[in-house]
């Protein structure tokens, strides 16, 4: 009985097949880890941007308040006139706005922490930490309006102060 066995090896165009075939995945490899890491850059600017619409927002709301106040991971908005208290705090990863601790409006998601520094009872400072480790900080300040209704002075002498 005769055994007939092919000790060619490879040939080069087996090798150029292979080699073309290692170059495909790794530019795919490759393209798949920009996008990856473009994703993360992306997510930090989404959250960013989360944070300064919901600071603009709670700023807007602050700035005609009579007075804040500051808890540790919490703070009041005060309004006198209509008797009203705006808090916000975090519950669950959560920053939420709570009108007279009635309801809760969610108002942005993966909020791991809250620090509150107040300055007096008309400002305050907010750091806002993500849960993916970030962190916004913004201020916050009522506006102070002194208004006199004073029958002696007249606009322009009032102006002229």
């Amino acid at each position: 009985m005769k055994f007939v066995s092919n000790q060619k090896g490879f040939l080069l165009l087996e090798h150029l097949i292979s080699i073309a075939i290692t170059g495909i995945i790794s530019i795919a490899f490759l393209s798949v880890m920009q996008v990856i890491s473009g994703y993360a850059a992306s997510q930090n600017a989404l959250a960013m941007h989360e944070v300064n619409t919901i600071a603009i927002r709670i700023q807007n709301e602050t700035r005609f308040a009579d007075f804040l106040t500051a808890s540790p991971g919490r703070f009041d908005v005060h309004f006198e006139n209509s008797s009203e208290i705006v808090s916000f705090f975090v519950l669950n990863e959560r920053l939420v706005r709570r009108v007279n601790e009635r309801g809760g409006e969610i108002l942005i998601y993966n909020i791991a922490s809250m620090d509150v520094v107040a300055f007096g009872s008309g400002a305050v400072r907010v750091i806002l930490k993500c849960s993916n480790g970030s962190e916004f900080s913004f201020s916050l300040s009522v506006l102070q309006l002194n208004i006199r209704f004073d029958e002696e002075v007249t606009l322009d002498e009032y102006l002229e102060e």
